[in-house]
């Protein structure tokens, strides 16, 4: 069977409502299912699942895709791992890929597996590892249900154990190397640490966390593996694959430092808890946290580093719309796992009841108006910095909140928000990705979300040739032909006389989006598959910052006619360029015919664009 055939098989047997159902709480609507999307912030539902398409797709921000894509999304995982995820799941045996690349990835997977079973092998049952078990039961306190669950092993002290171990197993040295299992002296990475498997949230291991034993020891405490195609630090969170399912339930995930931290928590039953490893908290890190949860409670070490690592991660927080929480430690406990070893109830007690990055913050701030007028500013300051990438709405939401709390001006707060506002770092990025979308792709992207707007537009082999690429004219006849069956949706509410909706856009796009939606989304997969030269143009335009962010109202198709003239206006400019400069040769040709075709074209053209000017 090909690789081809293998995700068609994958495709006809997975049960997409089953899958999406672990993740999104889905209601039957006709024959399909609706739901909160999973993949933005929303509290009305427009994620919509067809089950006799095999597909899914939001109206609010865009996602779409079948089975494959879904997984591969919600999980955060590569294609070749979502293909292993399901067809594991479906009993289904995988053609393996003759790519290099593929070659590679599977052979560091299971390299991974072999070298995590090996140093596991040690702790539990060789007495190299008796030391290292010693110390993990004893003075790190985790039971031997743990270090089953989480695979934990030992890491020997001899230079070149798993080397020789690797290569007895059939790896050979450059695998050995590439897969980062060898330091630059040429020994084995990890020695005499006690070892934490790394897993993606499939439940694979893509790398490892390595802790001294010895309290004398001056190496680093901890030693994670390096970049490769499976472990990508700004992606990755420590027990997420453990953690994901009671971070679903409880819709709440709990942040802490450290790997010992997450696990001694679900020891004592606080399961719903992540660490990032080795580096500071990521925007992207929390982009996959927002998969299953809204709710990112911090809690990290009870020192300067941590209480600074906390404010960053807030700031990150809002800057994707998430609601940050803090989990205060005690003053007489560092961290998690410490806190847990004097008062296990007290930390249960405290993971249940997290309180608002806000309100904490207030509180503090409270307490040093009537005590430090200097400190206090700084840190007024710095929490109006926090705040200043969130969404302008929560803007003038929290502005409200600080100034209740505190007595203060919430037009001040307001001022001083908008001087310190900056891009979030989530949008910084898609436009750093993404690059200035072209009027044209503009254009085409309220249309992917709303195609009716298109019977507003004349006729569409009038309006097509105002695009000025091949993909872009064949994109908008198709989406012009689809409209043109479901027009009723506009002409019902239109008035003859004076050629304006009776309701407003929104209640058409209600209609739409109750009656045909789902229908123009599997009219795209369609095309899409049948087409694939418009993929490029399709996936950039589904993909785009404004299909994921537009609201459909009237104000949203007033900017979208005026860029309609304005792309025009545009094309007709360029067109006359044209014109003219084939006027200047034709006359210097003495083409008299040439001449007069010409200054007829370039009339017709000027007398277009007059009618547009009037227009804007």
């Amino acid at each position: 069977m090909s690789t081809s055939a293998n995700i068609q098989e994958i495709k006809a047997r997975a049960d997409i409502v089953a899958v999406i159902s672990r993740y999104v709480k889905l209601k039957k609507a006709g024959r399909n299912f609706t739901g909160l999307c999973p993949f933005h912030n929303e509290k009305t539902p427009s994620f919509h699942v067809t089950p006799t398409l095999g597909i899914y797709k939001c109206f609010g921000c865009g996602a779409a895709g079948d089975v494959i894509k879904f997984v591969q999304d919600i999980e955060h995982l590569d294609f070749p791992q979502t293909l292993e995820k399901l067809a594991g799941e479906l009993g289904i045996t995988l053609q393996k890929n003759n790519d290099p690349a593929f070659k590679r990835v599977s052979r560091f997977r299971e390299a991974y597996k072999v070298a995590a079973e090996f140093f596991h092998y040690l702790l539990m049952k060789h007495p190299q590892g008796a030391t290292a078990l010693h110390y993990a039961k004893t003075k790190r306190k985790l039971t031997e249900k743990s270090l089953i669950q989480y695979q934990v092993g030992y890491a020997p002290a001899a230079k070149d154990v798993l080397q020789k171990y690797l290569k007895k197993k059939g790896f050979t040295e450059q695998e050995i190397r590439q897969a980062g299992f060898v330091n630059e002296k040429g020994n084995d990475k990890y020695t005499d640490r006690l070892v934490f498997p790394v897993y993606d949230t499939a439940g694979h291991v893509v790398g490892f966390s390595g802790r001294v034993i010895a309290g004398d020891d001056p190496r680093p405490k901890f030693l994670n593996s390096g970049e490769t195609e499976l472990f990508k630090k700004r992606y990755i969170l420590f027990n997420l694959n453990f953690a994901k399912e009671a971070i679903s339930k409880k819709d709440m995930a709990i942040l802490c430092e450290g790997q010992i931290d997450a696990v001694i928590s679900s020891q004592v039953g606080v399961a719903n808890i992540v660490a990032p490893l080795g580096t500071s908290l990521t925007d992207t890190q929390l982009s996959v946290l927002s998969r299953f949860t809204k709710n990112v409670a911090f809690c990290f070490d009870n020192d300067g580093a941590g209480q600074k690592s906390i404010s960053r991660g807030a700031q990150l927080a809002f800057a994707q719309d998430l609601n940050p929480l803090i989990i205060p430690l005690p003053e007489d406990c560092n961290d998690v796992d410490d806190l847990i070893k004097k008062r296990p109830d007290d930390w249960i007690d405290r993971a249940a009841h997290p309180i608002e990055f806000i309100t904490f913050r207030l509180t503090a701030l409270k307490a040093l108006l009537k005590q430090n007028i200097k400190e206090f500013e700084n840190q007024l300051h710095e929490l109006l910095q926090i705040v200043s990438v969130s969404t302008p709405l929560r803007q003038q939401l929290l502005a409200r909140q600080i100034a209740e709390a505190l007595s203060l001006s919430e037009e001040s707060l307001l001022q001083s928000i908008a001087k310190k506002s900056a891009p979030s770092f989530v949008r910084q990025e898609i436009k750093q990705k993404q690059g200035a979308i072209s009027t044209a792709e503009y254009i085409l992207s309220i249309i992917f979300v709303f195609p009716l707007v298109t019977s507003m537009m004349g006729k569409a082999e009038n309006a097509v040739r105002y695009f000025p690429a091949k993909e872009q004219q064949e994109v908008f006849r198709l989406f012009a032909a689809f409209a043109e069956k479901q027009k009723h949706l506009v002409t019902s509410v239109l008035d003859k006389k004076t050629k304006k909706l009776s309701v407003s856009w929104e209640s058409v796009y209600t209609r739409f989006t109750n009656e045909v939606a789902l229908e123009f989304s599997s009219w795209i997969a369609e095309i899409a598959e049948k087409q694939g030269e418009l993929v490029p143009l399709l996936e950039r335009l589904g993909l785009s910052e404004v299909t994921s962010s537009v609201v459909i109202t009237d104000e949203v198709i007033q900017d979208y006619f005026r860029a309609w003239n304005r792309l025009k206006k545009q094309t007709i400019t360029l067109r006359l360029e044209v014109l003219r400069k084939k006027m200047v040769q034709a006359e210097h040709e003495e083409d008299d015919e040439k001449v007069t075709n010409l200054s007829k074209q370039i009339q017709e053209e000027m007398l277009l664009l007059r009618k547009i000017e009037k227009l804007t």
